[in-house]
């Protein structure tokens, strides 16, 4: 931050500070006066000792953390967090703990109803620990105006609420309740006039930190809670609650002048020493401004505070408190020296020296306690006196690390502080003197006229008195100039030094008339030029006859005071004739108060940078004709599928420009085609994933809204502009024509292939005939002999034997409309079946052949066999045909197991398995034993296995025969109905989408 805006934020933060101390202050204060006309010493007592506590936990544990917050002078989020989380985990142990110890305490202490007001305010600690934070925040960043707000409104809110309860008659539950009320509307208002919100991370780094640096300032913060409250727990433990209460009432009045006259400076100390610690010279005047302001207001405020407590506590307590006047006025003179003494510990901690406040704060402490311990025996003044003594006695222990700190000695402490004191002095003198002649006078009356002749007094004496500060002020000045220009002689040749080490670019500076102020050595190797012979001359020097370069190096001046800064290129001459291609950035410079100072011109040689820059958009021009005259067409895409660049082959291909589809999604030029089941989609499949290249079949659409096949190549490409894709695109409807005409001569061809067939078909029908017609013929004689001996019995046996026989005439009939339709177009009539069903089916009807074989049946059908592609009547005459193989390959065996096994084999395909413990298959056939007219059986006509190939091969698939150690094994597989769902696990994206193309990429899948 500028010394401007430093100076500004400053002010603003000393003004709502000032309005908060002084607020806060004086509502604090007439509430404490109202509710101590209603409770009586020993309450007040009560509750004082129990505040301790939070005391306690503000100076020890939390103090640390926001000292380590404020002190970074920057915000760092990641260590607010961490900070944050500490504060809450220390604030909800010490919770619990005063819960849990509270009646332990109170027995301890004596004092009865102190272990429910412990209970009570363990609540305020807790919020206390959430506040940290966000109150920290706004400290280090200077806003002041939120936290005024908020100390303000809390600070009438909980007054209300104890005034309110304490005239009602409640007591201690009137205070119990008004630290409520302040704590909770402070803890809303705060957390909704900061921005910062904690994240759940923790950062060991800074934790580590913030303990570290809070360990000094933590054992400092106990020190100086023993220094501020050791008094009032020696008098609560020696004297009891009554003596506490008169005690508090003293020092309360002392406590609330301290804020409202010293916290107003004390709080913008802190962030101000931080921000100026890097500077000793702007810290050291700033310190003794701060700590001369500060004891010229609080040094003669204290001291009359001493002169009046009397008048003081008689007029705003009552007379039932007169006894805290000894107090307040012991503790008044203690005051004076604590608002200025506050600064020394502010320096400690901004400079990084919290270990040093420690050690004193600990002396402090020790010195307190024993000094209190000896003084309580005398009464409560004796208490007070002896903490102002030791304050006195010590205070040049406080002074020592400001002198070590900072550029300034004693002298110059003392001069800061000499006139205030000294006037307070004189006016106490004459105070002391006036109020000797108005003995008898009213207390009010003697209470005006202290303060108003007092005033008059000390502002005469300070104006006199501040003639040596003045004198003081300008030898300090003097020496902080003496000591600035050394620092600056010292940053210029730092500054020199750097300047000098860029090798590789000349820098020069020139004021708003173009007179150079600075040149460096690489200037003078750039241009020629030394710096003994350039300095101090106007820039267009180094143009001699180039009107050209002077009037661009015009316009980069304009231009950079308009926009901060302006670059261009040119051909520059040496002084030696040699020349090259120079880059000049000029650059505006101005100072913190906004005004122009000159022009910071950068210059490097980018002949060799810029001949790359042409070479490559040469290349590039290359690159991008070839692509043009490309044959197929070329598409790049981003990761998103918006077109960035095609070619005119694709142009020519899809009907679009480059400017149409710029920016366009890829997929709206593409179309799936579905099966006649399935409707068209508007966005056919989805660029799932593209590691290498893959090709694929597509259908692109043209502008004109027709169709056409293509063939695409994705390649993925990584470049620094992030992920991209190109897609070479190759029409291919003639190909496709083409291939349409081979599949009719192909056609042609098989027609006559298949007529030279049909002498094979003969051999076929007698074959396939035989079985059905053989079974009929001895239906109908068996149906005859029970005609002969018909009976009741016989009745039913002759229908069952009828209804065997027309199915087998039936099935005979489908035999041959079958074969009829295979010779006609060399097609089998497929649809889609149940595997179990055509299996069961199958057995029916060589289940009664293998019971006379006495042929044990094993069938096997995995429930994921089907659905497949067949036509039921031929699959039924294939496993019939092989089963009754098996059969006859059986008798005359010991063991006769026919096993059927379906399963599935893969998404698309599923495979039937025939095994028997027959005779087995003679290795020299097995190759032969699916041709036609080849047979293991003496009385077999060779065309079964023949006709079982052709039906298997006609349904897609392939039959095969597999060796097995005893009997044999037919194997014939079927395909399984497509659109089946892709992939069978329920957590697949991609599960119930048509599978339009496959690969190892998975590249397109169904919308």
């Amino acid at each position: 931050m500028s010394s401007a805006g430093l100076a500004g934020a400053v002010r603003s933060g000393m003004v709502w500070s000032i309005m908060e101390s002084w607020g806060v202050q004086l509502l604090q204060f007439l509430t404490f006066l109202v509710i101590a006309r209603y409770v009586d010493a020993a309450m007040l007592g009560i509750v004082a000792l129990a505040l301790l506590v939070g005391q306690w936990f503000q100076m020890i544990a939390l103090s640390g953390i926001s000292a380590s917050l404020v002190s970074r002078g920057r915000a760092d989020p990641e260590l607010d967090d961490t900070a944050f989380w500490i504060a809450a985990a220390a604030g909800v142990l010490l919770s619990i703990a005063t819960f849990v110890l509270a009646d332990w305490a109170e027995a301890t202490a004596g004092h009865a109803g102190l272990g429910w007001v412990l209970r009570w305010l363990s609540i305020a600690n807790l919020l206390s620990a959430l506040n940290l934070v966000p109150q920290a925040w706004l400290t280090r960043a200077l806003q002041m105006r939120p936290l005024a707000i908020r100390s303000t409104i809390s600070t009438f809110v909980g007054g209300c609420v104890g005034i309110g309860l304490a005239i009602a008659g409640y007591g201690v539950q009137a205070l119990v309740a008004q630290n409520l009320a302040v704590a909770i509307v402070g803890t809303l208002i705060l957390w909704a006039a900061c921005p910062l919100r904690p994240r759940l991370r923790f950062s060991r780094k800074h934790a580590r930190e913030i303990l570290f640096y809070g360990r000094h300032v933590g054992v400092t913060g106990a020190a100086n809670f023993f220094n501020a409250n050791s008094d009032v727990m020696v008098v609560g433990l020696a004297l009891g609650g009554a003596a506490t209460g008169i005690y508090t009432v003293g020092k309360r009045a002392l406590l609330a002048a301290n804020l409202m006259l010293a916290r107003a400076l004390s709080r913008v100390a802190l962030p101000v020493f931080s921000r100026l610690k890097d500077d000793p010279v702007r810290l050291a005047g700033a310190f003794l401004r701060i700590v001369s302001a500060t004891a010229s207001i609080t040094t003669p405020a204290f001291v009359g505070l001493a002169i009046i407590s009397d008048e003081f506590i008689f007029l705003l307590f009552g007379p039932r408190w007169a006894a805290a006047a000894d107090v307040m006025r012991y503790l008044s003179l203690f005051g004076a020296l604590q608002a200025i003494g506050i600064y020394n510990q502010s320096l400690m901690l901004a400079m990084g020296k919290p270990q040093w406040q420690t050690w004193l704060a600990t002396i402090y402490a020790l010195v307190n306690i024993v000094t209190f311990f000896f003084a309580v025996q005398y009464g409560l003044w004796a208490v007070a006196a002896a903490f102002t003594a030791r304050a006195y006695l010590l205070y040049p222990l406080s002074v020592l690390p400001v002198t070590l700190l900072l550029p300034i000695g004693w002298n110059y402490y003392w001069r800061a502080l000499q006139p205030s004191i000294l006037a307070s002095l004189v006016m106490a003198v004459a105070l002391w003197l006036v109020r000797g002649q108005l003995q008898g006078t009213p207390p009010l009356a003697m209470l005006l006229c202290t303060i108003a002749f007092g005033a008059i007094i000390y502002a005469i004496a300070l104006g006199f008195l501040g003639r040596t500060l003045v004198l003081d002020m300008v030898q300090f000045a003097r020496a902080r100039a003496e000591f600035q220009a050394a620092h600056v002689s010292r940053l210029m040749k730092q500054l020199k030094l750097l300047t000098d080490g860029a090798a590789h670019y000349a820098l020069y500076m020139t004021d708003i008339s173009g007179f150079i102020l600075h040149w460096n050595r690489a200037a003078e190797r750039f241009t020629g030029w030394s710096a003994t012979d350039i300095m101090h001359r106007h820039v267009g020097l180094l143009y001699p006859d180039r009107a050209d370069i002077k009037e661009r190096l015009a316009e980069a001046f304009v231009q950079a005071r308009q926009h901060g800064s302006w670059e261009f290129d040119y051909r520059f001459h040496r002084s030696d004739g040699s020349n090259y291609l120079q880059n000049c950035v000029v650059t505006a410079l101005y100072d913190n108060d906004g005004m122009l100072q000159g022009f910071a011109n950068l210059i490097r040689d980018v002949t060799l940078e810029r001949a790359h820059e042409f070479a490559l958009q040469e290349r590039e021009n290359e690159l991008r004709l070839i692509l043009e005259t490309a044959p197929d067409g070329v598409f790049v895409f981003d990761a998103q599928g918006h077109v960035e660049y095609i070619n005119e082959a694709a142009s020519r291909m899809f009907g679009y420009s480059l400017a149409e589809l710029q920016g366009q999604d890829f997929e709206s030029l593409l179309l799936v085609c579905p099966s006649g089941e399935e409707p068209a989609d508007e966005r056919p499949f989805r660029i799932v994933e593209i590691t290498q290249k893959v090709e694929r079949k597509l259908i692109g659409r043209h502008c004109n809204g027709s169709n056409f096949a293509t063939e695409m190549t994705f390649v993925r490409v990584e470049a620094n502009g992030g992920t991209r894709f190109t897609a070479f695109v190759r029409d291919l409807s003639e190909q496709e024509a083409t291939k349409a005409r081979l599949e009719i001569l192909q056609a042609e061809m098989l027609d006559g292939t298949r007529y030279s067939a049909m002498g094979a078909m003969a051999s076929m029908l007698s074959h396939e005939l035989t079985q059905p017609l053989t079974a009929l013929a001895a239906y109908m004689e068996g149906g005859g002999i029970l005609l002969r001996h018909l009976t009741v019995s016989n009745r039913r046996k002759l229908e069952e034997i009828f209804h065997l026989a027309a199915q087998e005439s039936v099935r005979a009939g489908a035999i041959m409309r079958h074969l009829r339709d295979f010779a006609s177009n060399g097609e089998a009539q497929l649809e889609v079946q149940d595997m179990g069903d055509m299996v069961r089916s199958s057995i029916a009807l060589v289940r009664s052949t293998a019971a006379n074989a006495q042929v044990r049946l094993a069938v096997r059908i995995d429930p994921d066999a089907g659905p497949v592609f067949a036509d039921p009547v031929q699959i039924q005459q294939v496993i019939g045909n092989l089963c009754r193989n098996a059969i006859d390959a059986m008798r005359g065996m010991d063991e006769r197991v026919l096993s059927i096994d379906a399963v599935r084999v893969d998404e698309l395909t599923t495979q039937v398995r025939i095994t028997d413990t027959g005779t087995g298959i003679a290795a020299e056939i097995r190759e032969r034993l699916f041709d036609a007219f080849v047979s293991t059986k003496e009385e077999g006509t060779g065309v079964g296995l023949s006709i079982c190939r052709t039906i298997v091969e006609a349904h897609g698939g392939r039959i095969w025969v597999e060796p097995t150690p005893a009997g044999s094994c037919f194997c014939f597989t079927l395909k399984r109905k497509k659109g089946i769902l892709c992939g069978g696990n329920e957590d697949d994206p991609y599960r119930g989408r048509r599978i339009f193309g496959q690969g190892g990429d998975r590249l397109l899948v169904g919308a």
